[in-house]
């Protein structure tokens, strides 16, 4: 019960965060839309994914199973900087890129709160 009222706790801060930092910062929620974005991000994310894939068996049989959760805040954290790069990249004048930038250190210590509490 704990661990999911620490879940659901989590997730309004990140709604509340996201729409306080979307306020201060003037930014705009933008898709990729156009086609060289839109290739881009995906080809990224998936390289992304499936170098994550390829380590993750070497992380699950490690000895300690803290690796496990340094590996997942890892791999959020590379996968979000791209999204925030693509951003930067394609959809300067929307400035969501500084909105997934700061979102990044709020989910790395969300994660490990989550991780300390929990495990």
């Amino acid at each position: 019960m704990q661990s999911i009222i620490l879940i659901a706790a989590i997730f309004l801060l990140f709604f509340i965060l996201d729409k306080f930092l979307r306020k201060w910062f003037n930014a705009e929620k933008v898709e990729f839309t156009d086609s060289p974005a839109k290739e881009m991000n995906r080809w990224g994310e998936r390289i992304i994914f499936i170098i994550a894939l390829c380590c993750l068996p070497f992380v699950v049989m490690s000895e300690a199973p803290s690796w496990l959760m340094w590996f997942l805040i890892g791999s959020i954290v590379v996968q979000n900087c791209f999204q925030a790069y693509m951003q930067w990249k394609y959809a300067r004048e929307a400035r969501e890129h500084l909105v997934t930038l700061s979102l990044i250190p709020v989910g790395a210590l969300a994660m490990l709160a989550f991780a300390f509490l929990i495990w």
